[in-house]
């Protein structure tokens, strides 16, 4: 599998739990890199550092709506996004 074959994923958490359990069961041969967000604000720096394929984004972040930054995402960077809600 060549290098372009891989999805790249961002997971938005403030709880590390939720982001081993998540990276834990992507398969590295399809998915990388897998990077952690801990906040809304990390999060916007990371999409414009980067582009994502995917994000998982656990809902709610204590410093902004899940919702609010999937939608910024999917609209204004096109990645394809999981809104987890508790």
């Amino acid at each position: 599998m060549t290098e372009k074959e891989h999805k790249s994923v961002l997971i938005v958490s403030s709880s590390d739990k939720i982001f081993d359990a998540i990276s834990s069961s992507l398969p590295l041969s399809e998915f990388f890199p897998v990077e952690h967000a801990a906040s809304a604000a990390l999060a916007r720096r990371k999409l414009k550092e980067n582009e994502w394929d995917i994000l998982f984004i656990n809902s709610p972040l204590g410093d902004e709506s899940g919702l609010d930054l999937a939608l910024h995402a999917a609209e204004d960077y096109y990645a394809g996004v999981l809104l987890l809600v508790k």
